[in-house]
């Protein structure tokens, strides 16, 4: 094997190497931004009267009516206090299900196209196929990340979506 072959190999393993270690950190990344538990009604209601307990006589931003998201109150024209990332804490009570979804904020610069809410709450479970399956439905309870950004740091759904899950939204 001339020496030439030999460098081309060389590179070549080493890309393929590379590509292997980023893509298991982004499904790591991913995996981490999800957080799914058993849990009964007791357990689930004490976890969203803690989120609520840090909003004190904040209403929401949005609010779920006839299968669309409705806004309820326009965000902030001063510019906000920066938030992190918006999170959302769903309970699916026919499963007995308690899910944490940690979507960044920065995400917005990437992330153009509104996202279905309830879509979000099955990314741990079904993966990307959860959007994607609520896109194709037509979901109509969809946000773009940059619209949520506009609010900074406060309470923004609290409601039940058509198929039952209580949703509780929070930039923080």
């Amino acid at each position: 094997m001339t020496g030439a072959r030999r460098v081309l190999l060389r590179i070549g393993a080493a890309l393929v190497i590379a590509g292997l270690a980023i893509l298991s950190v982004g499904v790591w990344w991913v995996t981490s931004l999800y957080q799914s538990e058993q849990a009964d009604p007791a357990r689930a209601d004490a976890a969203f009267a803690e989120v609520r307990a840090r909003f004190p006589g904040i209403d929401p931003a949005f609010h779920i009516r006839e299968r669309r998201l409705v806004i309820a109150r326009q965000p902030p024209t001063a510019t906000p206090t920066t938030a992190a990332e918006v999170h959302m804490l769903v309970w699916q009570p026919r499963e007995r299900m308690l899910s944490r979804v940690a979507v960044p904020l920065w995400m917005s610069n990437i992330a153009t196209e509104p996202l279905p809410l309830e879509a979000l709450a099955g990314v741990g479970e079904q993966g990307v196929g959860a959007v994607l399956e609520a896109q194709r439905r037509g979901n109509q309870l969809n946000v773009r990340i940059s619209d949520l950004e506009r609010y900074g740091p406060t309470l923004l759904l609290d409601g039940v979506t058509p198929d039952g899950k209580h949703v509780l939204m929070w930039n923080q």
